[in-house]
């Protein structure tokens, strides 16, 4: 008997909206037979603080058929729950154990915080229950000098600095991130727009959309999933809306617990992905067919801001060089279907 290799699941949940008072802690562990015959198991699960003292246990019996796994859940409380944000980012352990025939045959430790996320048509986005401005940055996952393959170190490093320019958002544009990424955003604090590559319907996409969920929906800092990006040729469709739609279903079996949107370049039209997404999510469109006009139109659904400002310069460079290829780190070259980071800073403010 062992733990099955999607692992396990732990989320809280609170009686409203605004965290008080006790936290339930919904725990899921999937536990595979080693061998053909029935098995009987024990999963036990301690919770430890952020202080690494224990704060609640729980324990389930099960019989493990020799033909498939057993989906053993459970709930504990958590007493006065130190809460995670960007500001505290307060971390819980999970340690799961399973035992069988009186040995201890498989263990697994989970970090976790204790935190809710939602999005209001009116207050924007709640964090704790509470409205809290995002201030983020799209990344992609390559880094100057050592290209995709970073060290852990430097994905501290790039969390810290963002941290340090004024950032408490990070969107992992435009695929899934590593999980040493997420981990640094789990300790360091910041809030994560997890993004899927694809938008497809059919299974080996919605596979790939379920393995990304399965692999991070317990990361503290994974504040809302994303479906994708820019999908021009599906985006304005009834197509691309029904697979969206089924995209979003499946997210929302697997994690019940975070907001969906899908990152679109469109304006203020409500056809395909838009009429399906939870989350309006937008690239661009400052004119007049803008966040504000959309918000007007259809004052029901919450936006998001996820791909605005895009401009083209050359760090450390302060001086045009067409010979050399530099561009004037200024903010002040945008591209032709885009806008200055200033222009959105004022259109937020």
């Amino acid at each position: 008997v062992a733990l099955a290799p999607d692992g396990v699941f732990v989320s809280s949940s609170f009686p409203c909206n605004v965290p008080t008072g006790l936290a339930t802690i919904h725990l899921q562990a999937p536990v595979a037979p080693a061998t053909k015959t029935f098995a009987d198991a024990t999963v036990s699960w301690e919770i430890l603080g952020p202080d690494g003292k224990p704060v609640a246990t729980a324990e389930k019996k099960t019989q493990v058929n020799g033909l498939g796994r057993a989906d053993v859940e459970q709930t504990a409380q958590v007493a006065a729950p130190e809460l995670w944000s960007p500001e505290t980012p307060r971390l819980y352990k999970l340690v799961t154990t399973v035992t069988s025939g009186g040995r201890t045959v498989d263990r697994k430790e989970t970090e976790f915080g204790i935190r809710t996320f939602a999005f209001d048509a009116d207050k924007g986005f709640l964090l704790n229950g509470h409205p809290y401005e995002l201030k983020g940055t799209c990344n992609h996952q390559d880094h100057a000098g050592v290209g995709s393959a970073l060290p852990d170190g430097v994905q501290y490093f790039r969390i810290a600095k963002l941290k340090e320019m004024g950032a408490n958002a990070y969107r992992t544009a435009h695929n899934p991130p590593t999980p040493e990424l997420l981990d640094a955003c789990d300790h360091l604090g910041m809030l994560v727009m997890d993004e899927n590559r694809l938008v497809g319907s059919d299974a080996l996409h919605l596979q790939w959309l379920k393995d990304l969920v399965l692999r991070d929906r317990n990361h503290a800092s994974v504040a809302i999933w994303s479906l994708g990006n820019e999908e021009f040729s599906v985006e304005h469709t009834a197509a691309g809306g029904r697979a969206l739609g089924k995209m979003q279903d499946l997210v929302h079996q697997l994690d019940p617990t975070r907001p969906v949107t899908v990152n679109a370049d469109m304006g203020n039209d409500y056809e395909g992905f838009n009429p399906v997404i939870e989350v309006r999510g937008w690239s661009y469109h400052i004119g007049k067919d803008n966040m504000d006009a959309y918000h007007a139109a259809h004052p029901q659904q919450p936006n998001v801001g996820s791909e605005q400002g895009s401009t083209v310069t050359t760090r450390g460079i302060y001086a045009d060089d067409p010979v050399r290829g530099y561009v004037k780190a200024y903010d002040d070259t945008a591209q032709s279907w885009s806008n200055t980071a200033e222009q959105w800073w004022s259109f937020f403010a």
